[in-house]
């Protein structure tokens, strides 16, 4: 590079360095894209937003705070620590399956022009402990490096899904000794200026190795419940509302008719228990199952499920549609009565 005698034209410099670097970006971003173990997608490839995602707005606020640090230049940064405030590092979420944990991961690096690399545990562990501590080497390393390298984004979502496969209680000493250094490695995730946001998502919780869970390794972990009912309705009307092939407006009785049936359904089998301990005389577990009853919700996964099987219904009845759009009415939602739940 000093044999290199650059122009006069400082733009035309920087255009041809900028080539440069996004050249090798892509090779890069290629590169670990072949390797198997994680699947990459470029900014421009994420369709998913914050507003895609219905409700868990406390949710949203403390992730987006990470993502804005990482952001941050290195005025904002010290003007942060000069308050004596640390930045969090390293997101758990955790719940009941269908609620949309992988897709709110995506939607932080959407939202804030992140590339997004999810790994899917399951996926590369191995019987051979080895083997898994070879591949987990391989994803943590090559996502720093890519971090150095990037210039077309500020940040990477590193997200681990079913995160239980991986870290769970079982977890063999030498695989739990790699993953809690690269977890709480200072020149790599933990770096204050690391532009990695780590994410990972399990619906086993209590699964995971305590140890992993542990402050210094994974700083914050949020539970992600199925939607409150105010949600739930507005999840559906979301839905109803965006489809371009359903004739608008859907009527907010069909809407409010629809997840009523869902709710029943999704506590349909703890009404059962209900009336097994009735019979027993189990007032300890009776009182246990009615709390159950009262938090029991359909998931996002049952809400979005029960739309497209009125879709599905709507299609093959007589009369439901109209200038190529499917019309969803009383009708529609009297024909659908699932058994159990969706999800």
């Amino acid at each position: 590079l000093v044999s290199i005698e650059l122009g006069k034209d400082d733009a035309i410099d920087n255009k041809l360095i900028e080539e440069c670097f996004g050249k090798k970006e892509r090779e890069a971003f290629e590169e670990i894209q072949r390797t198997g173990l994680i699947e990459c997608k470029t900014p421009g490839e994420i369709r998913n937003r914050f507003s895609d995602v219905i409700g868990y707005d406390d949710i949203k606020t403390k992730i987006r705070r990470k993502a804005e640090y990482i952001s941050y230049n290195e005025d904002e940064k010290l003007r942060f620590e000069n308050f004596g405030l640390e930045i969090s590092k390293g997101t758990l979420l955790y719940g009941p399956p269908g609620n949309a944990k992988s897709m709110l991961a995506e939607a932080v690096a959407g939202e804030f022009g992140f590339y997004f690399f999810k790994v899917v545990s399951k996926n590369f562990v191995s019987l051979y402990a080895n083997d898994t501590i070879k591949k987990l080497a391989d994803i943590f390393s090559r996502t720093i490096q890519f971090s150095k390298i990037m210039s077309e984004a500020k940040g990477i979502v590193l997200f681990f899904d079913e995160f239980d496969s991986l870290a769970g209680s079982l977890l063999s000493q030498d695989i739990r000794g790699s993953l809690l250094d690269f977890l709480s490695d200072q020149g790599g995730l933990r770096n204050k200026d690391s532009k990695i946001l780590f994410m990972a998502a399990t619906n086993y919780y209590e699964t995971i190795d305590e140890a992993v869970k542990r402050k210094g390794r994974i700083d914050e972990h949020i539970f992600m419940d199925n939607p409150t009912e105010e949600n739930g309705k507005s999840m559906l009307a979301n839905l109803f509302k965006k489809d371009k092939h359903i004739k608008q407006p859907v009527a907010n009785k069909v809407l409010t008719g629809l997840y009523a049936k869902l709710l029943e359904i999704s506590r349909r089998q703890i009404k059962e228990a209900i009336k097994i301990y009735e019979n027993t005389g189990d007032a300890g577990l009776k009182k246990v199952w009615e709390q159950k009853l009262a938090n029991t919700r359909p998931s996002g996964s049952d809400l979005r499920n029960a739309y497209q099987e009125l879709k599905n219904i709507a299609f093959y009845m007589d009369g439901k549609i109209e200038n190529n759009q499917l019309i969803i009415d009383e009708d529609v939602l009297r024909a659908y009565s699932p058994k159990t739940r969706n999800s």
